[in-house]
């Protein structure tokens, strides 16, 4: 069973614990404030009251073992650093941290933080894709026979651009973005007709499933 230390609990940390311990993680939380850990005890397999910035408290509460440690303290970044500086000589194998602002994360990362999360800014974002997936979603919702899907093209596409390949005409289908297969943060949306599609695009397609699932066959084929 995985096993996770919670360091601050504050709203993302006190939810993120409560989430993983419901998911069968097995969690040990830490907070300096005593009422903090007192609403959260109940719901977590250990929790405790501690400074983190003196690392024999952390050597004390955190088991050799833990798969991860989660740094979420406040909005000073003067504990986060100690507790970060104090876990990574500790040699704990994933340290997790929430970040003030960019200079921070830097800070964090130099001394040993493996990931670092804006959680307003993470949360931000998602809320957006969400949005526009949904709108795009509602457009083909006026009909239960659209579909976008992603597709491998085909071998003859390749070194062709998108006006030469015309396959709205061939088949009946159009292209609205093209990935990279080696990088899927790297999205082109709506390319260009003179776009040339290359041995590492994925093309994120929109149009009749009929159209499209004869596509797909004819790629595996």
């Amino acid at each position: 069973m995985k096993s996770i230390c919670i360091i601050g609990l504050g709203q993302f940390g006190s939810n993120l614990a409560q989430y993983l311990s419901r998911n069968g993680v097995q969690v040990v939380a830490v907070d300096l404030r005593q009422d903090h850990v007192n609403a959260i005890s109940d719901k977590v397999t250990q929790a405790f009251v501690g400074d983190v910035r003196d690392r024999d408290v952390l050597e004390t509460v955190i088991p050799k073992n833990v798969d991860a440690a989660v740094v979420s303290i406040g909005e000073t970044i003067e504990p986060s650093i100690l507790c970060v500086l104090h876990l990574s000589q500790m040699g704990i194998r994933k340290i997790i941290v929430k970040a003030v602002n960019d200079d921070h994360a830097e800070i964090l990362r130099a001394i040993g933080a493996h990931e670092i999360v804006f959680p307003e800014r993470d949360m931000a974002e998602r809320t957006g894709r969400n949005l526009l997936q949904k709108n795009m979603a509602d457009i083909l919702s006026l009909s239960a026979d659209y579909s976008i899907k992603d597709v491998e093209p085909l071998p003859e596409f390749i070194g062709k651009n998108l006006i030469e390949l015309d396959l709205r005409k061939k088949y009946h289908i159009y292209v609205i973005a093209l990935k990279n297969r080696d990088n899927l943060d790297e999205i082109t949306i709506l390319p260009y007709i003179d776009t040339v599609i290359e041995p590492h695009h994925i093309m994120t397609v929109v149009g009749k499933d009929e159209h499209i699932n004869a596509l797909v066959e004819r790629s595996i084929t």
